[in-house]
């Protein structure tokens, strides 16, 4: 933690990416509805492995990625309404986020790890840091610091992080409603509302809020 200006503790956040600030699941999701259920009779996807939900192989879904990414999944798809803000708001308070994500270590991971950065400089998403790791918990000794709060939507990771003492919040996904979590949250605004609260004075925040 570092000491504010306006005299609060500014704190490191870390936020992951695909379903945190980037619809990830939801569009290779409509990519699969679109070529396999175009009449929803599978109805909704409610699993990581989306090959299993919809029966087919591994090998055939990869497909869809690729043909995802070829329609901008990584470069131009929409940010979840609110992360951006987010993410923003969480900064103009003076702590540092930290983006902390596993994409980039399969097919097209050269392109991934270059669009990436792009990506967020496109929709005008601010980060302190930013690093590829599968291994979230080891990020931090790569940065040289130790987060004190941390948004993901994966189980594992969540429950990774929760073991190493990081108060972290699941983010509500299709993929992760019936993972146990202690603390879980519907949005990254939902979240970044949160932690300002708990970090900033409330005559502070009031004051800021109006004055921005």
């Amino acid at each position: 933690m570092t000491q504010s200006p306006l005299g609060y503790q500014t704190v490191d956040i870390m936020v992951d990416i695909d379903d945190v600030v980037a619809p990830w699941f939801e569009s290779v999701d409509e990519g699969c509805r679109e070529a396999w259920d175009p009449e929803g009779k599978l109805g909704p996807c409610r699993r990581w492995s989306m090959w299993e939900h919809y029966g087919r192989t591994q090998e055939e879904w990869g497909s869809i990625v690729e043909s995802r990414i070829a329609h901008g999944l990584y470069t131009t798809l929409d940010p979840i309404p609110g992360a951006v803000e987010a993410v923003n708001r969480l900064r103009w308070f003076g702590h540092r986020v930290h983006m902390v994500t596993a994409r980039g270590f399969m097919a097209n991971s050269e392109n991934i790890r270059r669009w990436t950065p792009e990506y967020l400089q496109r929709f005008g998403a601010g980060y302190d840091t930013l690093t590829f790791a599968k291994d979230k918990v080891k990020a931090q000794a790569a940065l040289g610091l130790e987060f004190d709060y941390a948004i993901d939507d994966g189980g594992h990771n969540y429950d990774a992080l929760h073991a190493a003492g990081v108060p972290t919040w699941l983010c509500a996904a299709p993929h992760n409603g019936d993972h146990p979590a202690e603390r879980r949250v519907d949005s990254l605004w939902d979240f970044a509302n949160m932690i300002l609260a708990e970090t900033v004075p409330e005559h502070i925040l009031e004051h800021i809020e109006v004055s921005a």
